[in-house]
């Protein structure tokens, strides 16, 4: 255990924990008999509408958990830095996820043998795993670049005169012969592909906002039901970043559970 992780106060996060707890199993219950209600109304499977309940509520608990994580460090009076983002922000998601895996496997068991519905329950399964799994690598991605992000904040703090005068003059010289001797076919090139680039993000980002308008959703929901961080939907929306494929995906399959017509990534590319 690291000293950041030795220093946050774990009892008066457990505290907090309990409140929340209580609110969300209140969901929890409520989103199992909207699952029945569902599978009654349209036939489909009972036990993969379970699972994808508890998946949209997990993935709020999440962030709720991240909000009261964060809440507890504050009031301790320290800041957010790379070692807590690791030490302490992402096990703590990570215990969560793992918790709630194996509550709902427990639930979706109960509920196959009192439906007698052994041929459903393996499909369900299979989806809760694959879809926690998805879950745990965007909230590691997630917290990698917070980290990643804070070390060159950080990093970027320190004085320039730090830099011995020798060496900073040596570096600007080096940068001024890189530009000096550049080759101009390429530069253009590199224009190019830039260019392209922010075209493609920027078309994306609009093919994501008019279906998630059409859903109906506000960013925060539509961030709920991806599992992408909301401020990493708003830079997609806004064409500052291009979702890499697994990310695409995920807007596609929610979009497509929405909408019920299929949505690819190719879509949204287009």
């Amino acid at each position: 255990m690291g000293r950041t992780s030795q220093r946050f106060d774990r009892q008066l996060f457990t505290d907090k924990l309990s409140e929340l707890s209580h609110e969300m199993q209140a969901k929890s219950v409520a989103s199992n008999r909207k699952a029945g209600v569902a599978a009654r109304k349209t036939g489909g499977s009972l036990l993969l509408n379970i699972v994808d309940g508890q998946l949209a509520l997990l993935n709020e608990w999440v962030e709720r958990v991240d909000g009261e994580v964060r809440g507890v460090w504050k009031i301790q009076g320290e800041t957010v830095t790379p070692e807590f983002v690791r030490d302490v922000l992402l096990p703590e998601a990570m215990n969560l996820i793992e918790t709630r895996k194996g509550t709902v496997m427990s639930s979706i068991s109960l509920m196959a043998l009192r439906t007698r519905d052994a041929v459903g329950l393996h499909p369900a399964q299979h989806h809760l795993v694959m879809e926690l799994n998805k879950l745990k690598a965007r909230v590691k991605t997630r917290y990698g670049i917070e980290a990643r992000e804070l070390e060159y904040r950080n990093a970027a703090i320190q004085p320039r005169e730090a830099i011995e005068p020798g060496r900073r003059k040596t570096q600007e010289n080096q940068t001024v012969l890189r530009c000096t001797h550049a080759d101009p076919r390429s530069m253009k090139r590199a224009t190019e592909q830039k260019s392209m680039r922010r075209s493609a993000a920027k078309r994306i980002g609009r093919n994501i906002d008019n279906l998630r308008k059409e859903c109906g959703w506000s960013f925060d929901k539509l961030a709920g039901e991806t599992g992408i961080d909301k401020k990493l939907v708003l830079s997609h929306v806004h064409g500052k970043h291009k979702p890499n494929p697994n990310t695409l995906g995920e807007y596609a399959q929610a979009f497509t559970r929405k909408l019920h017509r299929s949505i690819t990534a190719n879509n949204l590319e287009e």
